[in-house]
């Protein structure tokens, strides 16, 4: 198999470039609707001195809704483009995890083990982060996480604790790790696919290494993992 040409983090880091885009285009027009009223005024006290006669609503009130409307939109795109950046500055977090954790895994290119990154998915499930090729011939599909704090498992889902504070996953990881090892055994054609979720930041405090068929760990006990099962 030859070397994948994509690299680690690429698909994420694109997205957030994509992200920084949408958000800067919501704060130009953020500015453009700040600004409009101003350059629209005249215009509006000009119409309204030739159409003195029929026109129906108050011009305070006309001008009040124009700045309304203008300056409501403009506080509507800035939101929006905070949302964009906070999420561009996540999906940077994302691709920094799956660039380290490709560092990390280097040294078993050494033993033999082969590695593909952002693979793609079909049936809309994206890419797979690292699909792991061992010299005895068994796949694994890593899912990163750059996820922070304790990672715990309540019997049912995962979730996080911060200091004294804990914290549901939005997602069901497992559950989405699992899927991507059942699409790559299908895409490959292959007998079985061990699905792997790193998190790169977080411990993992479980009482088992494997949950609901998915191996959890944290990211100075993957190449062991990897190691121990390949």
């Amino acid at each position: 198999m030859a070397r994948s040409p994509r690299r680690a983090g690429h698909n994420v880091r694109q997205m957030a470039f994509r992200r920084r885009s949408k958000a800067a285009g919501m704060w130009l027009a953020a500015v453009g609707l700040a600004i409009a009223p101003i350059i629209l005024q005249k215009s509006v006290l000009d119409f309204s001195k030739s159409a003195e006669n029929s026109l129906q609503v108050p011009l305070p009130l006309t001008l009040a809704c124009l700045y309304g409307l203008c300056w409501s939109g403009s506080a509507a795109s800035v939101w929006r483009g905070r949302e964009f950046w906070r999420r561009a500055d996540q999906a940077d977090r994302g691709a920094q995890a799956e660039e380290e954790i490709a560092q990390l895994l280097q040294p078993l290119t050494e033993a033999g083990w082969r590695f593909e990154y952002n693979m793609p998915l079909q049936g809309r499930l994206g890419d797979a982060d690292i699909v792991c090729f061992s010299p005895n011939e068994r796949i694994f599909v890593i899912d990163v996480k750059s996820h922070q704090g304790e990672v715990r498992f309540d019997g049912t889902r995962l979730y996080r604790r911060m200091g004294k504070r804990t914290y549901g996953f939005k997602k069901d990881f497992l559950k989405q790790c699992m899927r991507q090892a059942f699409q790559v055994k299908r895409q490959l054609k292959v007998r079985y696919v061990t699905a792997v979720l790193a998190f790169s930041r977080a411990s993992v405090k479980t009482q088992h290494g494997k949950l609901r068929g998915v191996y959890v760990v944290r990211r100075s006990r993957l190449i062991k993992l990897l190691q121990q099962l390949g």
